[in-house]
């Protein structure tokens, strides 16, 4: 089975509204894939119907490997990545109640290497 190795390097949060009705977060985290490096947008839309720490956070794949990654895995590994590092229970910005917090601009530098497989490679049997 075919793998391709993600080497995380770093998390920029452009922006996060936390414990409003506006809840969001719009973010972008850097990674290298054979020593290329790469970054992908992850982001959780507006709207009190979601939850930070529950909902799924969307995560765009950059058009370079949306052809060779499994994307589903991708978008596991980026946002396990991301949730260990601002969360209630995050080593890096740990969010836990609170009304109204926004944060911009934040840089959490955290190296974290994983490997997922390459596209067309399913679970399925």
């Amino acid at each position: 089975m075919s793998k391709i190795e993600l080497n995380f390097c770093k998390i920029v949060q452009d922006s996060q509204d936390y414990g409003s009705n506006n809840e969001h977060m719009i973010s972008r985290v850097y990674f290298t894939v054979d020593e290329k490096e790469y970054e992908c947008n992850v982001r959780q839309p507006y709207g009190e119907s979601f939850s930070f720490e529950k909902d799924p956070i969307e995560v765009e794949a950059p058009e370079e490997l949306k052809k060779i990654i499994n994307y589903g895995q991708f978008r596991d590994e980026v946002e396990n990545y991301f949730r260990k590092a601002v969360s209630a229970n995050a080593h890096g910005i740990r969010i836990d109640g609170g009304m109204n917090i926004r944060m911009r601009n934040n840089t959490i530098e955290n190296p974290h290497k994983t490997s997922i497989d390459k596209a067309g490679i399913s679970g399925a049997w």
